[in-house]
Protein backbone atom coordinates (compact mmCIF):
# COMPACT_ATOMS: atom_id res chain seq x y z
CA UNK A 1 0.00 0.00 0.00
CA UNK A 2 3.06 2.44 0.83
CA UNK A 3 4.28 2.06 -2.72
CA UNK A 4 1.18 2.84 -4.37
CA UNK A 5 0.60 5.62 -2.25
CA UNK A 6 4.41 6.78 -3.17
CA UNK A 7 3.51 6.28 -6.76
CA UNK A 8 0.77 8.48 -6.71
CA UNK A 9 1.85 11.38 -5.22
CA UNK A 10 4.85 11.46 -7.56
CA UNK A 11 2.05 11.07 -10.46
CA UNK A 12 0.41 14.25 -8.28
CA UNK A 13 3.79 16.16 -7.93
CA UNK A 14 4.17 15.87 -12.09
CA UNK A 15 0.57 16.78 -12.87
CA UNK A 16 1.16 20.25 -11.16
CA UNK A 17 4.54 21.14 -12.86
CA UNK A 18 3.41 20.10 -16.37
CA UNK A 19 -0.07 22.22 -15.71
CA UNK A 20 2.38 25.37 -14.05
CA UNK A 21 4.47 25.32 -17.30
CA UNK A 22 2.01 24.94 -19.90
CA UNK A 23 0.60 27.81 -18.08
CA UNK A 24 3.52 30.13 -18.00
CA UNK A 25 4.10 29.14 -21.59
CA UNK A 26 0.65 30.77 -22.45
CA UNK A 27 0.83 33.90 -20.21
CA UNK A 28 4.90 34.33 -20.47
CA UNK A 29 4.64 34.38 -24.04
CA UNK A 30 1.35 36.49 -25.25
CA UNK A 31 -0.45 33.58 -26.45
CA UNK A 32 0.04 31.24 -29.32
CA UNK A 33 -2.09 31.97 -32.50
CA UNK A 34 -3.67 28.34 -33.30
CA UNK A 35 -2.23 27.06 -36.97
CA UNK A 36 -3.37 27.79 -40.27
CA UNK A 37 -0.83 25.43 -42.06
CA UNK A 38 1.44 22.92 -42.02
CA UNK A 39 5.27 23.34 -41.21
CA UNK A 40 7.42 23.80 -44.98
CA UNK A 41 3.99 24.48 -46.95
CA UNK A 42 4.34 26.30 -49.85
CA UNK A 43 1.35 28.48 -51.24
CA UNK A 44 1.39 30.97 -54.51
CA UNK A 45 0.04 34.31 -53.20
CA UNK A 46 -0.29 35.16 -57.11
CA UNK A 47 1.26 34.67 -60.12
CA UNK A 48 4.38 36.45 -59.25
CA UNK A 49 4.82 35.56 -55.36
CA UNK A 50 4.82 32.60 -52.63
CA UNK A 51 4.59 32.10 -49.11
CA UNK A 52 6.15 29.42 -46.69
CA UNK A 53 4.56 27.81 -42.89
CA UNK A 54 7.14 27.94 -40.33
CA UNK A 55 7.00 25.81 -37.46
CA UNK A 56 4.41 27.54 -35.70
CA UNK A 57 1.73 26.81 -38.57
CA UNK A 58 1.85 30.21 -39.64
CA UNK A 59 2.84 32.05 -43.29
CA UNK A 60 5.70 33.53 -43.40
CA UNK A 61 6.12 36.58 -45.17
CA UNK A 62 5.59 36.85 -49.26
CA UNK A 63 8.16 36.06 -51.35
CA UNK A 64 8.52 37.44 -54.95
CA UNK A 65 9.42 35.32 -57.70
CA UNK A 66 12.73 36.06 -59.56
CA UNK A 67 12.63 37.91 -63.49
CA UNK A 68 11.25 35.94 -65.95
CA UNK A 69 9.66 33.57 -62.93
CA UNK A 70 6.07 32.68 -61.74
CA UNK A 71 4.59 31.27 -59.03
CA UNK A 72 2.67 27.57 -59.77
CA UNK A 73 1.66 24.82 -56.87
CA UNK A 74 4.19 27.38 -54.33
CA UNK A 75 6.99 27.36 -56.40
CA UNK A 76 8.50 29.64 -58.54
CA UNK A 77 9.46 27.96 -62.76
CA UNK A 78 10.47 30.08 -65.38
CA UNK A 79 8.50 30.70 -68.63
CA UNK A 80 9.04 27.68 -70.06
CA UNK A 81 8.25 27.52 -74.08
CA UNK A 82 4.32 29.37 -74.71
CA UNK A 83 2.28 26.50 -75.68
CA UNK A 84 -1.28 29.25 -75.90
CA UNK A 85 -1.62 33.03 -76.79
CA UNK A 86 -1.88 35.20 -73.70
CA UNK A 87 -5.58 35.57 -72.87
CA UNK A 88 -6.68 32.20 -74.83
CA UNK A 89 -9.72 30.34 -72.72
CA UNK A 90 -10.29 26.79 -72.93
CA UNK A 91 -12.90 24.74 -70.96
CA UNK A 92 -11.20 22.01 -69.25
CA UNK A 93 -14.43 20.46 -68.21
CA UNK A 94 -18.40 20.77 -68.55
CA UNK A 95 -17.79 23.27 -65.96
CA UNK A 96 -14.20 24.11 -65.14
CA UNK A 97 -12.11 26.25 -67.63
CA UNK A 98 -8.43 27.67 -67.70
CA UNK A 99 -6.24 31.17 -68.97
CA UNK A 100 -3.41 31.44 -70.77
CA UNK A 101 -1.17 33.85 -69.07
CA UNK A 102 1.39 36.25 -70.04
CA UNK A 103 4.11 34.26 -70.34
CA UNK A 104 2.17 31.77 -72.77
CA UNK A 105 1.22 28.85 -70.14
CA UNK A 106 -1.89 27.42 -68.93
CA UNK A 107 -3.10 28.73 -65.70
CA UNK A 108 -4.68 26.19 -63.24
CA UNK A 109 -8.24 25.17 -64.04
CA UNK A 110 -11.22 27.31 -62.68
CA UNK A 111 -14.66 26.56 -61.75
CA UNK A 112 -17.86 28.02 -63.24
CA UNK A 113 -20.13 29.01 -60.76
CA UNK A 114 -23.23 27.60 -59.74
CA UNK A 115 -25.75 26.59 -62.63
CA UNK A 116 -22.94 27.76 -64.78
CA UNK A 117 -21.28 25.59 -67.99
CA UNK A 118 -18.40 26.11 -69.67
CA UNK A 119 -18.37 26.99 -73.68
CA UNK A 120 -15.47 27.92 -75.72
CA UNK A 121 -13.70 28.76 -72.79
CA UNK A 122 -16.36 30.85 -71.28
CA UNK A 123 -18.89 30.11 -68.27
CA UNK A 124 -22.50 30.32 -69.94
CA UNK A 125 -25.42 31.71 -67.40
CA UNK A 126 -23.00 34.20 -66.03
CA UNK A 127 -22.31 38.15 -66.81
CA UNK A 128 -20.73 39.01 -70.25
CA UNK A 129 -17.09 39.77 -69.60
CA UNK A 130 -16.38 43.88 -68.99
CA UNK A 131 -12.58 42.97 -68.68
CA UNK A 132 -9.47 40.40 -69.32
CA UNK A 133 -8.88 38.10 -66.14
CA UNK A 134 -5.75 39.01 -64.02
CA UNK A 135 -5.67 42.55 -65.30
CA UNK A 136 -5.66 45.48 -62.99
CA UNK A 137 -6.32 48.73 -62.59
CA UNK A 138 -6.25 52.13 -59.99
CA UNK A 139 -9.29 52.98 -58.47
CA UNK A 140 -7.88 56.04 -57.14
CA UNK A 141 -4.29 56.86 -55.94
CA UNK A 142 -4.04 54.31 -53.06
CA UNK A 143 -6.60 51.40 -54.00
CA UNK A 144 -6.70 49.10 -57.17
CA UNK A 145 -9.01 46.13 -58.03
CA UNK A 146 -8.78 42.96 -60.31
CA UNK A 147 -10.57 41.56 -63.07
CA UNK A 148 -11.66 37.74 -61.89
CA UNK A 149 -11.65 34.67 -64.44
CA UNK A 150 -14.83 35.64 -64.87
CA UNK A 151 -13.81 38.74 -66.52
CA UNK A 152 -15.75 40.97 -64.07
CA UNK A 153 -14.20 43.49 -61.83
CA UNK A 154 -13.70 42.52 -57.88
CA UNK A 155 -13.35 44.03 -55.01
CA UNK A 156 -11.45 47.33 -54.20
CA UNK A 157 -8.63 46.65 -52.80
CA UNK A 158 -5.75 48.83 -51.07
CA UNK A 159 -2.35 49.27 -51.48
CA UNK A 160 0.09 48.81 -48.60
CA UNK A 161 0.91 52.09 -46.32
CA UNK A 162 3.27 54.52 -48.20
CA UNK A 163 2.27 53.39 -51.45
CA UNK A 164 0.49 54.34 -54.56
CA UNK A 165 -1.48 53.05 -56.82
CA UNK A 166 -0.02 53.70 -60.60
CA UNK A 167 -0.95 52.20 -63.90
CA UNK A 168 -3.02 49.35 -61.85
CA UNK A 169 0.25 48.41 -59.53
CA UNK A 170 0.79 49.65 -56.03
CA UNK A 171 4.16 51.12 -55.40
CA UNK A 172 6.59 53.61 -53.64
CA UNK A 173 6.72 56.69 -55.47
CA UNK A 174 10.17 58.20 -56.18
CA UNK A 175 11.37 60.12 -52.71
CA UNK A 176 12.69 62.61 -53.09
CA UNK A 177 10.46 63.54 -56.44
CA UNK A 178 12.74 65.04 -58.76
CA UNK A 179 9.79 67.32 -60.13
CA UNK A 180 6.15 68.29 -59.31
CA UNK A 181 4.05 68.39 -62.51
CA UNK A 182 4.05 64.97 -64.96
CA UNK A 183 4.93 66.70 -68.78
CA UNK A 184 6.64 70.44 -67.68
CA UNK A 185 9.91 70.63 -69.47
CA UNK A 186 13.38 71.72 -68.51
CA UNK A 187 16.75 71.88 -70.09
CA UNK A 188 19.15 69.44 -69.12
CA UNK A 189 21.95 71.24 -66.56
CA UNK A 190 24.85 68.77 -68.04
CA UNK A 191 23.86 69.35 -71.96
CA UNK A 192 22.62 72.51 -73.21
CA UNK A 193 21.28 70.96 -76.71
CA UNK A 194 19.06 68.29 -74.19
CA UNK A 195 15.62 68.98 -73.34
CA UNK A 196 14.28 66.52 -70.47
CA UNK A 197 10.63 66.21 -69.52
CA UNK A 198 8.96 64.90 -65.86
CA UNK A 199 8.06 61.55 -66.64
CA UNK A 200 4.71 59.73 -63.89
CA UNK A 201 7.59 58.71 -61.70
CA UNK A 202 8.28 62.23 -61.28
CA UNK A 203 11.98 61.82 -62.39
CA UNK A 204 13.74 64.25 -65.38
CA UNK A 205 14.18 62.23 -68.36
CA UNK A 206 15.96 63.17 -71.72
CA UNK A 207 12.65 63.61 -73.93
CA UNK A 208 13.85 65.68 -77.39
CA UNK A 209 17.34 67.66 -78.82
CA UNK A 210 17.53 71.10 -79.96
CA UNK A 211 19.06 71.79 -83.20
CA UNK A 212 19.34 75.76 -81.68
CA UNK A 213 19.87 74.50 -78.25
CA UNK A 214 17.36 74.47 -75.15
CA UNK A 215 16.56 77.83 -73.59
CA UNK A 216 14.24 78.42 -70.73
CA UNK A 217 12.55 74.66 -71.00
CA UNK A 218 11.86 75.09 -74.73
CA UNK A 219 13.92 74.23 -77.89
CA UNK A 220 15.40 77.56 -79.32
CA UNK A 221 14.52 78.02 -83.06
CA UNK A 222 17.07 80.94 -83.80
CA UNK A 223 20.20 82.20 -82.70
CA UNK A 224 19.79 85.32 -80.56
CA UNK A 225 20.37 88.14 -82.85
CA UNK A 226 19.32 86.32 -85.87
CA UNK A 227 17.69 88.33 -88.15
CA UNK A 228 15.02 87.14 -91.18
CA UNK A 229 12.99 88.72 -93.88
CA UNK A 230 9.26 87.55 -92.33
CA UNK A 231 7.96 88.79 -96.07
CA UNK A 232 8.31 91.22 -98.55
CA UNK A 233 7.99 94.16 -96.44
CA UNK A 234 9.02 93.04 -92.79
CA UNK A 235 12.04 90.95 -91.11
CA UNK A 236 12.02 89.55 -87.59
CA UNK A 237 14.64 89.36 -85.10
CA UNK A 238 15.25 85.95 -83.17
CA UNK A 239 15.26 87.15 -79.18
CA UNK A 240 17.84 86.01 -76.70
CA UNK A 241 15.09 83.59 -75.75
CA UNK A 242 15.93 82.00 -78.87
CA UNK A 243 12.65 82.50 -80.30
CA UNK A 244 11.70 84.96 -83.22
CA UNK A 245 10.31 88.26 -82.57
CA UNK A 246 7.25 90.08 -83.56
CA UNK A 247 7.78 91.07 -87.66
CA UNK A 248 8.77 94.89 -88.00
CA UNK A 249 7.76 96.63 -91.42
CA UNK A 250 10.24 98.29 -93.82
CA UNK A 251 10.26 101.98 -93.81
CA UNK A 252 7.88 103.12 -96.53
CA UNK A 253 9.50 102.73 -100.21
CA UNK A 254 11.69 99.63 -98.88
CA UNK A 255 11.59 95.93 -98.83
CA UNK A 256 13.11 92.67 -97.28
CA UNK A 257 15.35 91.02 -99.18
CA UNK A 258 17.82 87.85 -97.36
CA UNK A 259 17.47 89.99 -94.15
CA UNK A 260 17.72 93.33 -94.34
CA UNK A 261 15.65 96.04 -95.39
CA UNK A 262 16.36 98.01 -99.31
CA UNK A 263 15.14 100.74 -101.38
CA UNK A 264 12.24 99.17 -103.63
CA UNK A 265 10.50 102.05 -105.36
CA UNK A 266 8.19 99.92 -107.18
CA UNK A 267 6.91 97.91 -104.04
CA UNK A 268 5.88 100.89 -103.40
CA UNK A 269 1.79 101.36 -103.15
CA UNK A 270 -0.75 104.04 -102.89
CA UNK A 271 -4.36 102.38 -101.84
CA UNK A 272 -4.76 100.46 -99.08
CA UNK A 273 -6.07 96.96 -98.89
CA UNK A 274 -5.85 97.13 -102.97
CA UNK A 275 -4.08 94.28 -104.96
CA UNK A 276 -1.65 93.61 -107.88
CA UNK A 277 -0.23 90.58 -109.59
CA UNK A 278 3.52 90.51 -108.03
CA UNK A 279 5.45 91.62 -111.44
CA UNK A 280 8.21 88.71 -109.62
CA UNK A 281 5.57 85.91 -109.61
CA UNK A 282 2.71 85.05 -111.77
CA UNK A 283 1.24 82.93 -109.07
CA UNK A 284 1.63 85.75 -106.03
CA UNK A 285 -1.51 88.41 -105.55
CA UNK A 286 -0.04 91.30 -103.29
CA UNK A 287 -1.68 93.30 -101.42
CA UNK A 288 -0.88 97.37 -100.47
CA UNK A 289 -0.03 97.32 -96.54
CA UNK A 290 -0.84 99.99 -94.44
CA UNK A 291 3.00 100.77 -94.52
CA UNK A 292 2.25 101.85 -98.30
CA UNK A 293 4.51 98.52 -99.51
CA UNK A 294 3.22 95.56 -101.72
CA UNK A 295 3.04 92.68 -99.79
CA UNK A 296 2.76 88.72 -101.21
CA UNK A 297 -0.85 88.08 -99.91
CA UNK A 298 -2.35 84.93 -101.53
CA UNK A 299 -0.65 82.09 -103.81
CA UNK A 300 -2.71 81.40 -106.44
CA UNK A 301 -3.16 78.20 -108.33
CA UNK A 302 -4.02 79.04 -111.54
CA UNK A 303 -1.97 82.36 -111.80
CA UNK A 304 -2.58 85.72 -111.31
CA UNK A 305 -4.98 88.06 -113.73
CA UNK A 306 -5.69 91.69 -112.97
CA UNK A 307 -5.17 91.64 -108.98
CA UNK A 308 -6.74 88.34 -108.79
CA UNK A 309 -6.32 84.74 -108.49
CA UNK A 310 -7.71 83.36 -111.72
CA UNK A 311 -10.64 80.91 -111.27
CA UNK A 312 -10.56 78.99 -114.45
CA UNK A 313 -8.52 78.77 -117.79
CA UNK A 314 -9.12 80.98 -120.70
CA UNK A 315 -12.26 79.86 -123.29
CA UNK A 316 -12.98 77.39 -120.88
CA UNK A 317 -16.72 76.20 -120.36
CA UNK A 318 -18.86 75.52 -117.21
CA UNK A 319 -22.73 75.07 -116.97
CA UNK A 320 -24.78 77.30 -115.03
CA UNK A 321 -27.94 75.83 -113.72
CA UNK A 322 -29.51 73.38 -115.72
CA UNK A 323 -29.94 75.19 -119.15
CA UNK A 324 -27.34 77.74 -119.07
CA UNK A 325 -23.35 78.09 -119.44
CA UNK A 326 -20.29 80.39 -118.79
CA UNK A 327 -16.90 81.01 -120.77
CA UNK A 328 -13.57 81.97 -119.09
CA UNK A 329 -12.76 85.14 -120.29
CA UNK A 330 -9.41 86.81 -118.90
CA UNK A 331 -9.36 84.00 -115.60
CA UNK A 332 -12.59 84.75 -114.95
CA UNK A 333 -16.18 83.42 -115.72
CA UNK A 334 -18.34 85.48 -117.95
CA UNK A 335 -21.99 85.99 -117.18
CA UNK A 336 -24.39 83.45 -118.16
CA UNK A 337 -25.43 82.52 -121.60
CA UNK A 338 -28.63 80.50 -122.34
CA UNK A 339 -28.65 77.02 -124.71
CA UNK A 340 -31.04 76.82 -127.33
CA UNK A 341 -34.86 75.92 -126.33
CA UNK A 342 -35.36 72.39 -125.44
CA UNK A 343 -31.38 71.67 -124.78
CA UNK A 344 -29.49 71.39 -121.88
CA UNK A 345 -25.82 72.27 -120.07
CA UNK A 346 -23.43 69.20 -119.43
CA UNK A 347 -19.81 69.50 -118.93
CA UNK A 348 -20.38 73.20 -119.89
CA UNK A 349 -21.55 72.49 -123.53
CA UNK A 350 -25.38 72.55 -124.75
CA UNK A 351 -27.26 69.32 -125.20
CA UNK A 352 -30.19 68.23 -127.04
CA UNK A 353 -32.57 66.27 -125.56
CA UNK A 354 -31.90 62.69 -124.77
CA UNK A 355 -34.87 61.79 -127.97
CA UNK A 356 -33.11 64.25 -130.63
CA UNK A 357 -29.46 62.73 -130.40
CA UNK A 358 -28.52 60.23 -133.24
CA UNK A 359 -25.14 58.07 -133.74
CA UNK A 360 -25.38 58.41 -137.22
CA UNK A 361 -25.41 61.84 -139.45
CA UNK A 362 -27.59 61.04 -142.58
CA UNK A 363 -29.73 58.45 -140.43
CA UNK A 364 -33.20 59.44 -140.68
CA UNK A 365 -36.41 59.50 -138.84
CA UNK A 366 -39.97 60.99 -137.93
CA UNK A 367 -39.97 63.99 -135.67
CA UNK A 368 -41.37 62.74 -132.56
CA UNK A 369 -42.76 66.34 -132.28
CA UNK A 370 -44.49 66.58 -135.58
CA UNK A 371 -46.20 63.25 -137.41
CA UNK A 372 -45.74 64.97 -140.53
CA UNK A 373 -41.99 66.05 -140.63
CA UNK A 374 -38.99 63.58 -141.40
CA UNK A 375 -35.94 64.76 -139.68
CA UNK A 376 -32.35 63.90 -140.45
CA UNK A 377 -29.14 63.37 -138.33
CA UNK A 378 -26.94 65.64 -138.62
CA UNK A 379 -22.70 65.66 -138.04
CA UNK A 380 -23.35 66.92 -134.81
CA UNK A 381 -25.62 63.85 -134.23
CA UNK A 382 -28.76 65.64 -133.40
CA UNK A 383 -31.75 65.35 -135.60
CA UNK A 384 -32.81 68.22 -137.41
CA UNK A 385 -35.72 68.82 -139.64
CA UNK A 386 -35.50 68.11 -143.40
CA UNK A 387 -38.57 68.33 -145.26
CA UNK A 388 -42.73 67.48 -144.28
CA UNK A 389 -45.28 64.93 -145.42
CA UNK A 390 -48.75 66.06 -146.86
CA UNK A 391 -49.90 62.38 -145.96
CA UNK A 392 -47.85 61.46 -142.69
CA UNK A 393 -43.98 60.27 -142.24
CA UNK A 394 -43.42 56.44 -141.38
CA UNK A 395 -40.28 55.30 -140.64
CA UNK A 396 -38.13 58.17 -141.91
CA UNK A 397 -39.85 58.75 -145.35
CA UNK A 398 -43.05 60.59 -146.62
CA UNK A 399 -46.32 58.22 -146.84
CA UNK A 400 -48.03 57.87 -150.15
CA UNK A 401 -51.73 56.80 -148.69
CA UNK A 402 -53.76 56.44 -145.34
CA UNK A 403 -52.77 52.96 -143.88
CA UNK A 404 -55.65 50.45 -144.96
CA UNK A 405 -57.50 52.35 -147.53
CA UNK A 406 -57.60 50.87 -151.68
CA UNK A 407 -56.85 52.36 -154.81
CA UNK A 408 -57.60 51.77 -158.09
CA UNK A 409 -54.85 51.44 -160.07
CA UNK A 410 -56.60 50.18 -163.61
CA UNK A 411 -59.77 48.80 -164.94
CA UNK A 412 -59.81 45.96 -163.00
CA UNK A 413 -56.44 45.97 -161.05
CA UNK A 414 -56.38 47.95 -157.14
CA UNK A 415 -53.64 48.59 -154.81
CA UNK A 416 -53.95 48.91 -151.16
CA UNK A 417 -52.26 51.05 -148.16
CA UNK A 418 -49.96 49.26 -145.97
CA UNK A 419 -49.34 50.13 -142.53
CA UNK A 420 -45.98 52.20 -143.54
CA UNK A 421 -48.22 54.53 -145.94
CA UNK A 422 -46.90 52.51 -149.04
CA UNK A 423 -48.57 51.29 -151.83
CA UNK A 424 -48.26 47.89 -152.81
CA UNK A 425 -48.22 46.41 -155.84
CA UNK A 426 -51.41 45.65 -158.27
CA UNK A 427 -54.01 43.22 -157.32
CA UNK A 428 -56.39 41.64 -160.10
CA UNK A 429 -60.31 41.64 -159.43
CA UNK A 430 -61.86 38.45 -160.36
CA UNK A 431 -63.21 37.39 -163.63
CA UNK A 432 -65.82 39.70 -164.71
CA UNK A 433 -65.60 42.13 -161.71
CA UNK A 434 -64.14 45.43 -162.69
CA UNK A 435 -62.63 48.31 -160.25
CA UNK A 436 -64.50 50.88 -158.89
CA UNK A 437 -63.68 53.55 -156.47
CA UNK A 438 -61.02 50.65 -154.74
CA UNK A 439 -63.37 47.98 -154.93
CA UNK A 440 -63.82 45.23 -157.24
CA UNK A 441 -67.37 44.87 -158.31
CA UNK A 442 -69.28 42.84 -160.86
CA UNK A 443 -69.46 44.04 -164.62
CA UNK A 444 -72.59 45.21 -165.93
CA UNK A 445 -75.12 42.95 -167.44
CA UNK A 446 -77.48 45.73 -168.19
CA UNK A 447 -78.44 49.35 -168.90
CA UNK A 448 -78.74 51.80 -166.28
CA UNK A 449 -82.69 52.86 -166.33
CA UNK A 450 -84.12 49.82 -167.67
CA UNK A 451 -86.75 47.69 -166.17
CA UNK A 452 -87.70 44.07 -165.84
CA UNK A 453 -90.01 41.48 -164.39
CA UNK A 454 -89.71 38.57 -161.88
CA UNK A 455 -92.98 37.18 -160.96
CA UNK A 456 -95.09 40.06 -159.53
CA UNK A 457 -91.64 42.23 -158.67
CA UNK A 458 -90.25 45.18 -160.52
CA UNK A 459 -86.39 45.09 -160.90
CA UNK A 460 -84.17 48.04 -162.38
CA UNK A 461 -80.88 48.28 -163.57
CA UNK A 462 -78.36 50.11 -161.41
CA UNK A 463 -74.49 50.47 -162.54
CA UNK A 464 -75.00 47.34 -165.03
CA UNK A 465 -76.61 45.25 -162.31
CA UNK A 466 -80.13 44.33 -161.78
CA UNK A 467 -81.39 45.04 -158.28
CA UNK A 468 -84.96 44.69 -156.58
CA UNK A 469 -87.07 47.79 -157.37
CA UNK A 470 -90.91 46.81 -155.62
CA UNK A 471 -93.65 44.17 -155.45
CA UNK A 472 -97.06 44.50 -157.35
CA UNK A 473 -99.97 45.03 -155.56
CA UNK A 474 -102.36 41.94 -154.56
CA UNK A 475 -104.87 42.68 -157.87
CA UNK A 476 -101.53 43.76 -160.07
CA UNK A 477 -99.44 41.51 -162.12
CA UNK A 478 -95.86 43.33 -163.49
CA UNK A 479 -96.35 43.28 -167.38
CA UNK A 480 -94.14 44.93 -170.03
CA UNK A 481 -95.09 48.20 -171.24
CA UNK A 482 -93.57 50.27 -173.67
CA UNK A 483 -90.37 48.50 -173.05
CA UNK A 484 -90.75 49.24 -169.34
CA UNK A 485 -91.62 46.68 -166.65
CA UNK A 486 -95.04 48.09 -164.76
CA UNK A 487 -97.75 46.29 -162.59
CA UNK A 488 -101.50 46.31 -163.98
CA UNK A 489 -104.99 45.14 -163.50
CA UNK A 490 -106.00 42.28 -164.51
CA UNK A 491 -109.79 42.56 -166.35
CA UNK A 492 -111.39 39.19 -165.89
CA UNK A 493 -110.21 39.00 -162.56
CA UNK A 494 -112.94 42.10 -162.11
CA UNK A 495 -115.60 40.11 -163.78
CA UNK A 496 -115.48 37.33 -161.90
CA UNK A 497 -115.50 39.84 -158.93
CA UNK A 498 -119.31 40.82 -160.12
CA UNK A 499 -120.71 37.45 -160.42
CA UNK A 500 -119.97 36.37 -157.37
CA UNK A 501 -121.70 38.91 -155.36
CA UNK A 502 -124.75 38.46 -157.96
CA UNK A 503 -124.73 34.54 -156.98
CA UNK A 504 -124.17 35.23 -153.15
CA UNK A 505 -127.11 37.86 -153.25
CA UNK A 506 -129.33 34.97 -154.76
CA UNK A 507 -128.27 32.47 -152.15
CA UNK A 508 -129.49 34.84 -149.45
CA UNK A 509 -132.82 35.67 -151.07
CA UNK A 510 -133.41 31.88 -151.36
CA UNK A 511 -132.26 31.29 -147.48
CA UNK A 512 -134.82 34.95 -146.46
CA UNK A 513 -137.69 32.90 -148.80
CA UNK A 514 -137.22 29.55 -147.30
CA UNK A 515 -137.73 31.16 -143.31
CA UNK A 516 -140.44 33.01 -144.48
CA UNK A 517 -142.45 29.84 -145.81
CA UNK A 518 -142.03 28.09 -142.85
CA UNK A 519 -143.20 30.47 -140.51
CA UNK A 520 -146.34 30.53 -142.72
CA UNK A 521 -146.96 26.81 -143.09
CA UNK A 522 -146.07 26.19 -139.11
CA UNK A 523 -148.68 29.06 -138.15
CA UNK A 524 -151.23 27.39 -140.19
CA UNK A 525 -150.98 24.14 -138.18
Amino acid sequence: MKKIFGIMGITFVALVFFCAFANAQLIGGGGVLPPVCTPEQRECVDTDSYHICNESGQWNDTIMCGLGARCQNGACTGFGTPVCTYGQRECTGTTEYRICDEYGQWGDSQSCGIGAECSSGWCQGIPAPVCTPGKTECVDSANYRTCTSSGQWGGTLSCPTDQVCSSGSCAYPPSPPQCSNVDSTRCSPSDSYEMQICNNNYKWTDWKRCDYGCKSGTCAVCVSGERTCASSSSYKVCLPSGQWDYPAYCQTGYMCSGSTCVSAPDMQCYNTASTRCSPNNLNMVQKCGTNSIWTDWKTCSLGCGNGQCNVCTNNDKQCSGSNGYQICTQGQWGAQMQCQAGYYCQNGTCQPPADARCQTPGQRRCSSQNPNMIQQCSAQYVYEDMSACSLGCFGGICTECKPGEKYCSGATTYRICSEDGQMSDDNTCPSGYSCEEGECVAAPTCSNGQTQCVADNVYTCSQGQWSFGYHCNTNEKCQISDGNAVCKKEQAAADAGGNSTIVLLGVVCLVLGGIVAYLLFLKKR
